[in-house]
């Protein structure tokens, strides 16, 4: 808003319609763009002109029509024929109109229209319904009803004579009956006749392109198009696509670059612009292109095929396996759709679906060894070791000498643990191969087996093959920088960079490099300059988010950076996730709910995403909400476990164990192991008052996992709900000699406390804290504890010796400064503000810091941050009341009383509905 309110007079008034007066008069009419465009000698001048036509007068059948020719002339087809269509509503003459509307709705793909719309039409002069007639066979042709496409050119033939047009349409007959030569030889008498057609001269590549080592033929013919008519978007779009497939990609580009000019929007300019971002490792840049092809024809297989393989790439498995399913579902035959599809499937963990979408490509007599080694993959994922050894087994039977199967039985051996074996078997893959696959796999084993020399040696080769590479010499500094060779890493990465200055595994890791030495400034600065170099690149902007969780970056500075990564890439669900996790971790359970809905629209299905959304529901209090997105999230991923713990828990948490251990039982069914379901089951049976059924659950996970806490804190959770005290301390201390273990601390300290062995609970205590002086979790539980017992200047002793260990620990900041609020303490003020730097959206927080501020007399502030605080929290009626209070302190007797009067309207289901009645007496 402005800083002053704009008034109005009579003078501005006068002012603004002088000058807004003479406007109207200058206005140009339809007739006056029309001939505008027709003047014009510049296409995109023509064009705004006439789209002004048809703005300025929308009925004008002429400018409707001139406009579909214009947007024909620029390869915008499917806006031509829309243009077309206004043009014959508009009963434009049908004789100068069917001809170019028939071919609109052809090129568009739209062949049942011209049957529909042109195929009626009353047409007067002979020649023009002759080459209608044509138009209509190809529509017959492309609808694949031979019969009434025969009888349709001869009908064309029959009225003007055989065209070339019409030889054209029964060449491709005879090439749709699977007479191929037949139409070969139609088509080089076509040109023979009549040299200058560059249709023809399409087909005929076209034609050739399907025989074996019909490249080079193909692209001579396309080019004899070409030249003929170097506007033929088709053609030039084919060459593209061979010049792809013999790998001239500085010839695509420039092809590409032309169909840029003849079809800027078009579906082949951007489904090759795809391919080539795609082939160049430009990953999210080729989404785009694909999606904005898929736009203009969602059911194009090949669309659909090319965008799933780069999805793939992209680790967008969900997405992926959604697009790969259509083709198959539009062409089962399809091996290529099949084998991408199981790939998704792999990725995702359904190696059943896998396995069926891979039993045709596996009836071949020799299947491809990429065919073999995925379906080896599946069996093995399966838990099928021998199905997958004999796939394997066949793969080197037949492809022996290929390095993808010489890899994968190398990988196997590594993966049954034999190690030297495999070790061995990579290095001579290494040896005699050019590829690279090897020599990654080679250093992987060296680097896990911390054995960083030969790691070095494996690498020098790998810099041998990939000279202009960086990433060698950033594996180079990796390795370096696990052997503690700072120095010598940090020239590797820079090294890495010089190569390609873009390469931010390398920026990465030089910023990794800066923080390890004290210098987070310096890490920032060198991420910041990347994103100068590359804006789009939302990795860029995941690396500030994780440069900003080391430095502590405020949560809107982490928002903002994740705001930019999701612009910069929709479909990036670890942008997504973080972002959902950073609302919630601020207290801010609103946002997260609306960032979570907001990533399902993007990316639906997205297993990973309806998790985080169930759990912002639950957040914010919709359980029954949360239930069901849990529900959906089990049909969507039906062996994850997610869906069904979260279906657990909010049943645990409504008191109705019955169904939580009938969901449990469900996900036990197929993962026997899972730890979590094992807890709550017990936590079920316990609800259920089957305190021996939880004990028996909790000794089973000790019998299977005797290194893992969890059974033991899980049977000293049981005994101490049924107040078997020292048989609880006996099981925490049990649990406290595991690997993480330590955190059972506050567990048996509980236990002594509750067993009435205070002296022991206090020793306990000490003990730990001095062997543990930088953790607070023992801290923060005798700060609460001593806080309920009404002993609020021990609490706050033990909550200040926290901050001095985690001073942005908001949890404690907000209960020290509820502590000082609760004393009159004005010092509450500057601690409570440290609190909401850390969480400025946590209702508690914004609750905690109004207190503070009216403890310190600034009914204001305490009054404007209690509102915010209502906005946030999922119950806001017990801050409502406070803020009446507030009201009420400032002499607001109006407002207060609305607040007062709101939550009297509650009814006793208001739990201080008491107090309420009692303020409002105050009033009145």
């Amino acid at each position: 808003m402005p800083a002053f309110p704009i008034k109005k007079s009579a003078l501005s008034a006068a002012i603004v319609m002088l000058l807004v007066g003479p406007l109207t008069g200058c206005e140009k009419t339809a007739p006056d763009e029309i001939a505008a465009a027709q003047k014009s000698k510049d296409p995109k001048d023509a064009l705004i002109h006439l789209k002004n036509a048809a703005t300025a007068d929308p009925k004008n059948a002429q400018a409707r029509f001139l406009l579909g020719q214009q947007l024909m002339a620029t390869n915008e087809i499917q806006a031509a024929a829309a243009e077309f269509k206004r043009a014959l509503e508009l009963k434009y003459p049908t004789d100068e109109l069917a001809r170019p509307l028939a071919n609109a709705l052809l090129l568009s793909g739209q062949p049942a229209q011209v049957l529909e719309l042109v195929a009626p039409l009353p047409i007067k002069d002979a020649k023009t319904s002759a080459s209608v007639l044509t138009s209509i066979a190809w529509a017959h042709l492309l609808l694949r009803d031979m019969p009434a496409a025969r009888l349709a050119v001869d009908k064309a033939e029959a009225a003007g004579g055989p065209s070339s047009e019409s030889r054209l349409v029964r060449a491709r007959l005879a090439d749709a009956a699977g007479n191929a030569d037949q139409a070969l030889k139609l088509i080089d008498e076509l040109v023979a006749a009549d040299p200058r057609h560059d249709g023809a001269w399409l087909f005929k590549g076209q034609l050739h392109e399907r025989l074996p080592g019909g490249g080079a033929p193909a692209f001579e013919a396309y080019t004899k198009a070409l030249a003929i008519n170097p506007r033929n978007y088709v053609a030039l779009a084919s060459s593209v696509g061979i010049q792809i497939l013999n790998k001239d990609y500085k010839a695509a580009h420039i092809g590409l670059d032309r169909l840029r000019n003849l079809g800027p929007k078009a579906f082949m300019t951007y489904y090759y612009d795809g391919q080539l971002k795609f082939i160049e490792g430009q990953y999210t840049a080729a989404r785009a292109q694909f999606q904005a092809a898929l736009n203009l024809a969602p059911e194009s297989t090949i669309g659909l095929l090319a965008s799933g393989q780069n999805e793939l790439k992209l680790k967008s498995f969900a997405f992926a396996e959604s697009q790969l399913t259509r083709v198959v579902q539009l062409e089962p035959a399809n091996l290529a759709a099949r084998f991408y599809l199981s790939r998704a499937y792999l990725a995702q963990g359904k190696p059943e679906q896998a396995t069926a979408t891979m039993t045709p490509l596996l009836s071949a007599p020799n299947p491809l060894p990429e065919v073999l080694l995925v379906a080896a993959q599946a069996r093995l994922l399966q838990g099928d070791p021998k199905g997958a050894d004999v796939l394997l087994a066949r793969a080197g039977k037949l492809y022996g000498d290929n390095p993808s199967v010489q890899l994968a039985l190398a990988l196997t051996n590594l993966s049954k643990g034999n190690i030297d074996a495999g070790i061995q078997a990579l290095e001579r893959i290494s040896a005699s191969s050019e590829d690279s696959e090897a020599d990654m796999q080679l250093i992987n084993a060296r680097i896990l087996r911390k054995e960083y020399p030969a790691a070095l040696t494996a690498i020098q080769t790998l810099e041998r093959k990939q000279p202009e590479s960086p990433a060698p010499f950033d594996l180079r500094g990796q390795v370096l920088l696990k052997s503690g060779d700072k120095v010598e890493a940090r020239k590797a990465f820079e090294t890495a960079l010089k190569k390609d200055p873009q390469y931010l595994l390398s920026v990465a890791n030089l910023a990794t490099l800066d923080l390890m030495e004290g210098k987070p400034d310096q890490a920032r600065q060198r991420l910041e300059e990347q994103v100068k170099r590359d804006p789009s690149n939302p990795a860029i902007h995941l690396a500030l988010v994780n440069l900003g969780q080391y430095t502590h970056a405020s949560s809107q500075t982490q928002v903002a950076e994740l705001d930019k990564a999701i612009r910069a890439d929709p479909r990036n669900v670890r942008a997504r996730l973080l972002l959902i996790e950073q609302h919630n971790s601020a207290g801010d359970s609103s946002r997260a709910l609306e960032a979570a809905r907001s990533a399902i629209d993007a990316i639906p299905d997205n297993a990973l995403l309806y998790e985080a959304l169930a759990k912002s529901q639950a957040r914010s209090g919709d359980s029954r909400q949360a239930l069901a997105t849990y529900l959906k999230l089990a049909r969507i991923a039906p062996t994850e476990p997610a869906g069904y713990l979260g279906q657990a828990n909010l049943l645990i948490a409504a008191k109705d164990p019955a169904a939580a251990a009938k969901v449990l039982q469900q996900l036990l069914a197929f993962a026997p192991a899972n730890l979590e379901a094992k807890r709550l089951t017990a936590a079920a049976a316990m609800q259920q008052k089957q305190p021996d059924k939880a004990v028996a659950m909790a000794r089973e996970i000790q019998r299977d996992e005797p290194a893992n806490p969890l059974g033991f804190v899980l049977e000293g959770d049981v005994q101490l709900e049924q107040k078997h005290f020292d048989s609880a301390a006996t099981a925490y201390r049990s649990a406290m000699t595991k690997p993480g273990g330590d955190a059972t601390a506050p567990r048996l300290h509980t236990a002594l406390v509750s067993g009435n062995k205070p002296d022991e609970a206090r020793q306990m205590a000490a003990d730990w804290i001095r062997q543990h002086p930088k953790n607070p979790l023992l801290l923060r539980h005798l700060g609460g504890l001593a806080y309920k017992a009404g002993d609020s200047a021990q609490a706050r002793s033990y909550y200040e010796k926290v901050i001095d260990i985690a001073p942005k620990d908001a949890a404690v900041l907000n209960n020290l400064a509820w502590i000082l609020v609760e004393a009159k303490d004005p010092k509450a003020l500057a601690i409570a503000e440290r609190a909401a730097a850390e969480a400025p959206e946590n209702a508690n927080v914004l609750d905690t810091l109004a207190q503070a501020y009216a403890v310190n007399n600034d009914n204001a502030k305490a009054i404007e941050t209690l509102r915010r605080a209502i906005l946030r929290a999922p119950e806001p009626n017990g801050l409502r009341l406070r803020l009446a209070r507030l009201y009420l302190a400032a002499n607001d007797r109006d407002k207060a009383k609305s607040e007062l009067e709101s939550l009297r309207d509650l009814g006793r289901s208001f739990a201080e509905y008491a107090e309420v009645r009692k303020l409002l007496a105050q009033i009145q």
